[in-house]
């Protein structure tokens, strides 16, 4: 009995688990390239601070890695740099250097629906940067 319940849960996860994924480009994209492995606690990281290209850099630091971020169809710029700030605070990284924006068309819609007139393109924002940790 408790074998059977026991089955039926995972089955039951693994049904609402695929949901999620019958849907693509509906949501924030992230792309992350390693460079250099994590080093340290996330919840010492204070601030993960944006250094957009061109600008001064006026500290020493340690490459990470490249990270990506490129929105989805209603995200506002404000929330695309939050979500680079975050990504880049997951990998140990306090600044984001030699950032570039632009725009990608993406395509949104059901998985496995091969019928290209069934998908929506919409012309997404994507910031990409450097994901580097200060040094002292």
């Amino acid at each position: 009995m408790k074998t059977t319940f026991a089955i039926t849960i995972c089955l039951f996860s693994i049904l609402l688990s695929g949901c999620s994924v019958i849907f693509h480009g509906y949501s924030t994209d992230v792309s992350y390239t390693e460079l250099s492995k994590p080093d340290c606690l996330v919840e010492n990281i204070k601030e993960t601070t944006l250094f957009f290209n061109g600008e001064p850099i006026h500290f020493s630091y340690k490459k990470k890695g490249l990270i990506e971020v490129t929105g989805s169809n209603s995200d506002t710029d404000n929330e695309i740099l939050q979500k680079l700030k975050e990504e880049a605070k997951l990998k140990c990284a306090d600044a984001v250097i030699a950032i570039q924006s632009g725009y990608i068309d993406r395509k949104s819609g059901i998985i496995f629906d091969f019928d290209e007139e069934n998908k929506t393109t919409y012309t997404a924002r994507f910031y990409k940067g450097i994901a580097v940790k200060m040094l002292p």
